[in-house]
């Protein structure tokens, strides 16, 4: 019998099996939320409940996988993109239900709409560890929070507050949006 194995880095390989316990169920559990949503987008109870559980689910997944040792490259990728997924989803279902306007969709989600067009150019080095993980910046954490603010407003028709936080969730949207990109070019890739 030789020495016990090293525990595996989780970080390095993308193993969609990484998201097989209770932190990849709370990150999982956005796609059939947005469903749900979408099913009641002219209710703004059963739409402010399926916000306020897409928050706790955010909230609660990244520490309980890094406290139990479940992080994994899989949690970190499907986190960040299922967020998206689910955000965009609500807000076309409110938009849908009457709540919000066309154009505000385009202030809270601009980010998305330019890191669409990177897709192609860090998937695989993402997935294949070519890459070290990624965080996501202050600049994006702060949008994401400015979004859901402003998906709350409009569901509780506050027509300024919607107003101000795509106005903002625009301008910082695009500057974290040029900070991604800036991060996948080879001299943004040396700066890390």
């Amino acid at each position: 019998m030789g020495e016990p194995a090293e525990p595996e880095d989780r970080t390095q390989r993308m193993r969609w099996s990484d998201l097989y316990n209770l932190p990849g169920a709370l990150t999982l559990s956005r796609l059939p939320l947005a469903w749900l949503c979408a099913q009641h987008k002219h209710d703004r109870d059963a739409l402010a409940l399926g916000l306020f559980v897409f928050v706790l689910t955010d909230v609660l997944d990244g520490p309980l996988a890094r406290r139990w040792g479940l992080s994994s490259r899989a949690g970190v990728f499907a986190d960040g993109w299922l967020d998206k997924f689910f955000l965009v989803a609500f807000a076309w279902s409110i938009l849908v239900g009457g709540f919000v306007e066309g154009h505000h969709l385009l202030g809270w989600f601009i980010r998305e709409i330019i890191q669409a067009v990177m897709v192609p150019f860090f998937f695989r080095r993402h997935v294949q560890a070519e890459e070290p993980l990624r965080q996501p910046s202050a600049a994006g954490k702060a949008t994401t929070i400015i979004v859901t603010l402003g998906l709350f407003a409009a569901l509780a028709g506050q027509r300024s507050l919607t107003d101000l936080s795509a106005i903002f969730a625009g301008v910082l949207g695009v500057i974290t949006a040029g900070q991604y990109l800036w991060r996948e070019t080879p001299w943004g890739r040396a700066d890390t």
